[in-house]
């Protein structure tokens, strides 16, 4: 396993303390311990719901925020005041992952690096259930962030696109 120290890059760190703030100041679930790794392999194999977003500018990458089921349900409980059942459960993860996730990654931008100085795009979130994610290896580096919880993970993907014209179509200027 090649670790992966996520603390020491400004792009990378903002987003991670953004999820864990998040996690234990406005859902209060404690996040016990973090692990990271770069991941080697062209195939992920993310948790219940996946929700990812693409940044462009200085920074050229892909934020996929990936829930246990057990941890996007109590999100979900976060938004709605009233009894949700199961069939709505499953209706309201897709929109309270791609919420959340738009959240931590939009609240994190601000802290990256040369941020206020040239405009960073970031796409609407594309959100995937219970699916492989398959990244092409070439020209991208890609890491695994895993926040522990007694509730369950939330596994944070990042993939760095090292050619910046792959995300043009996806952000769409």
């Amino acid at each position: 396993m090649n670790t992966y120290d996520y603390k020491s890059d400004n792009y990378v760190y903002p987003v991670v303390q953004r999820a864990k703030t998040l996690l234990e100041e406005e859902a209060q679930i404690e996040v016990g311990s973090i692990t990271s790794k770069e991941i080697l392999t062209q195939f992920v194999n993310p948790q219940h719901i996946t929700s990812m977003i693409a940044i462009g500018g200085d920074v050229n990458m892909y934020v996929a925020i990936s829930y246990e089921k057990t941890v996007i349900t109590k999100l979900i409980k976060l938004f709605i005041y009233d009894e949700v059942n199961e069939n709505e459960l499953e209706e309201l993860s897709e929109a309270t992952a791609s919420e959340i996730s738009n959240t931590i990654v939009g609240n994190s931008i601000s802290s990256m690096p040369y941020a206020s100085q040239k405009l960073i795009r970031i796409s609407t979130p594309v959100t995937i259930k219970n699916s492989d994610l398959s990244v092409i290896k070439r020209n991208h580096k890609m890491y695994e962030i895993t926040l522990l919880s007694e509730l369950g993970n939330i596994i944070i993907y990042i993939i760095k696109v090292l050619d910046s014209d792959v995300l043009e179509d996806i952000l769409k200027l």
